[in-house]
């Protein structure tokens, strides 16, 4: 499992390692998940919107999702094009 705070989980299925290092390749997080569900949804979009041009609320709300300190267009239009997606997605 892979996860960080505004973003989809990603999961890696049947991985089994014993005693080892294995590389299992890299994945991508896909963001917009600023209430933490785990599912991008209108309920995300309406609370950029709620803070819009602002700077980002107390945890557990992960709004400013790009991390450039302040929640802008560049937040919604992640959150946007990940709408609809509920993780854990495929690694």
């Amino acid at each position: 499992m892979a996860s960080y705070p505004g973003y989809l989980s990603a999961r890696k299925l049947n991985v089994y390692v014993v005693g080892a290092l294995v590389d299992i390749g890299a994945t991508q997080l896909r963001g917009g998940d600023v209430n933490g569900d785990n599912c991008v949804n209108i309920f995300d979009l309406v609370t950029i919107a709620t803070w819009f041009s602002q700077a980002s609320p107390p945890a557990p709300v992960a709004v400013d999702v790009n991390d450039d300190g302040v929640i802008n267009i560049f937040d919604l239009t992640i959150t946007s094009s990940n709408f609809s997606r509920c993780g854990p997605t495929t690694w």
